[in-house]
């Protein structure tokens, strides 16, 4: 049973309230609220302010938190960092942190880059760092309370946070804690804990590698890499996932400036999403045979120059490669591969030749929508359908072959083309209407917004009949 706090302690608490009662004169509706302010008793709360009002007691909440709440015998007598926003569990029985900003303090008041949390708060323990909590905050460091259980997903994202120590008493670190904390470089554990430890450069829990803050070997013991492992990590330049790992989570590496060159030993049958999106520094990652699928935005606006995609692979993602202004050859190798999605290689404008192997049946809508350099694309007799605008805006781009396995056609394929662009079709193939969108030739369709006012220009189709397939 949790203890009825009695004698010293009771006297503590009315002390505390009666002091937050002459200090705010609202202490009624703050112990009430579901939302209060750090440090309240130096600031008037407004009754009216949207802090109070809003409801975040169910949010991201568990069960199992509840269960765990830690008994304490005397209130912290040092007060919450002024900013920091607290919410009560749904119980009413602990809080935790909701935020950290400016809301419902005077104006001009400025946030500490130092953040303390108490382990008690109007004299229930702390025992939670919620959702996004911290995200974009610009704090070094925050001192976490010996009672917390738990750090949410996304609590520090994006924040300036520096070092952070891990107290004996949590039980739960959710992936994406430190998603793209640029600034994180050490992580400590408090001895006693019973779940996590520090290992190297990583934060681990068992063989599931949880964060990453710096470059060192990947230990043989871990088998499993979390979401945002690495995510913005710049300390790191080269990696090597071994063999020994089973499970790489999504944006693993998302935003590591300064990674460049990564070996996937592990043997893996996709590369997740995101997994080097905004590496803008990588120039190379060898990929196991294993790998069957590139996962959407794989790649997205990394600085690869070039690469070889397996033939093991069966299907490339949306937005796998967009916005890889570097690029400039991709090897696609003929093999199981029936599957490019949308935008994928989306304002490439650097790459000017793309070959697509027999035995892809589709290519995704905006393709290679935005590639300025793309002169040359090569289209296999498999293919059935090509998505509206795969390669709208391809200034430089002549010609596309269309073979007669094609069944569909989708509008502005090739709008913006060059003005000397002409479609080939296949000996045997007869353009028709009614097997691509709204007519074929509206793949020339414009939308002007000059003085405000849409226009349509409708261009001349230009075609040649009989073509043999250059593959």
């Amino acid at each position: 049973m949790r203890k009825n706090w009695i004698s010293l302690t009771a006297i503590a608490l009315i002390v505390l309230m009666a002091f937050s009662l002459s200090a705010c004169g609202d202490s009624e509706t703050a112990m009430e609220a579901d939302i209060v302010l750090g440090a309240s008793c130096q600031y008037d709360v407004p009754e009216s302010s949207e802090i109070a009002n809003t409801v975040f007691s169910e949010v991201g909440y568990s069960d199992v938190i509840d269960s765990n709440i830690p008994e304490v015998d005397v209130p912290d007598s040092i007060p919450a960092t002024v900013g920091l926003r607290f919410a009560l569990n749904p119980d009413r029985t602990a809080y935790r942190v909701v935020g950290y900003n400016t809301v419902g303090l005077p104006a001009g008041a400025v946030l500490s880059s130092s953040v303390y949390i108490p382990y008690t708060y109007l004299g229930l323990p702390v025992i939670d760092i919620a959702h996004n909590a911290f995200f974009g905050a610009d704090v070094t460091s925050v001192a976490l309370p010996k009672t917390l259980l738990r750090i949410s997903e996304g609590a520090f994202e994006t924040s300036a946070i520096a070092s952070i120590n891990i107290p004996a008493s949590v039980l739960y670190i959710e992936d994406g804690a430190f998603a793209r904390c640029k600034s994180l470089t050490s992580i400590t554990v408090e001895e006693g804990n019973s779940r996590y430890s520090v290992v190297s450069k990583f934060l681990v829990d068992g063989n599931r590698l949880i964060r990453g803050f710096g470059e060192a070997d990947i230990d043989a013991s871990i088998t499993e890499i979390a979401d945002y492992a690495f995510s913005g990590c710049e300390a790191i330049e080269t990696l090597t996932i071994p063999a020994t790992v089973q499970v790489i989570g999504e944006s693993v590496f998302r935003e590591c400036p300064n990674l460049k060159v990564v070996t996937i030993e592990a043997p893996i049958d996709e590369l997740p999403t995101c997994t080097f999106q905004d590496c803008t520094a990588l120039n190379r990652v060898d990929l196991p045979e294993s790998v069957t699928a590139i996962g959407h935005g794989a790649y997205r606006a990394s600085g690869i120059i070039s690469l070889v995609i397996p033939d093991t692979v069966k299907s490339i993602g949306s937005y796998a490669f967009a916005d890889c202004g570097n690029l400039e050859d991709v090897d696609i190798m003929e093999g199981a591969i029936t599957e490019i999605g949308g935008a994928a290689f989306e304002n490439c404008v650097s790459l000017t030749t793309l070959l697509i192997p027999e035995g892809v049946t589709r290519i995704g809508g905006h393709m290679c929508m935005g590639c300025t350099s793309l002169s040359y694309v090569s289209i296999p007799s498999t293919i059935n359908m090509i998505g509206s605008a795969a390669f709208y805006g391809c200034t430089a781009l002549e010609s596309l072959y269309v073979p007669k396995s094609l069944e569909y056609m989708g509008t502005c394929v090739a709008y913006g083309a060059s003005d000397k662009f002409r479609f080939k079709f296949e000996l045997g193939y007869i353009p028709a209407n009614n097997k691509w969108e709204g007519g074929w030739n509206y793949r020339y369709v414009e939308n002007g917004l000059a003085s405000n006012k849409a226009s349509i220009v409708i261009h001349t189709f230009k075609y040649d009949l009989g073509v043999e397939n250059p593959l």
